[in-house]
């Protein structure tokens, strides 16, 4: 049996329209592909970038961490130099008193027998 031309143009029409589909699937099939990839890539990027931050972040702790020993050091030294400050004024006080007494005692040949300068001077 011959088909009659109205029967070949529908099928012909219901094959474009198939094609059309397919092609439309296979577009969207292309277009969902390809914006997967791009979220993963840009995903990637966020968890490199936060791990960069995380690292950072550890890196200033650590660096706020150091200030705060540096501080507590300055702190300790700082007390230091006020023990050592008033230990220098108390050994000078000594000296002073010791340069009064040697200056005060009589020379050698004026002092009185039996006495020694450790004696007199203490």
């Amino acid at each position: 049996m011959v088909a009659s031309a109205k029967d070949i143009l529908a099928d012909i029409k219901a094959q474009q329209a198939l094609q059309t589909r397919a092609q439309a699937s296979e577009r969207r099939a292309e277009i969902l592909n390809t914006s997967n990839g791009i979220i993963e890539k840009y995903q990637s990027q966020i968890l490199a970038y936060d791990s960069e931050i995380q690292d950072m972040k550890k890196q200033i702790d650590w660096y706020a961490d150091q200030l705060d020993k540096r501080e507590q050091i300055i702190s300790q030294m700082t007390a230091q130099m006020a023990i050592l400050a008033n230990s220098n004024h108390t050994l000078d006080e000594r000296i002073n008193a010791m340069e009064s007494l040697i200056n005060g005692l009589p020379k050698p040949e004026e002092a009185r027998p039996g006495e020694c300068v450790r004696c007199q001077v203490f």
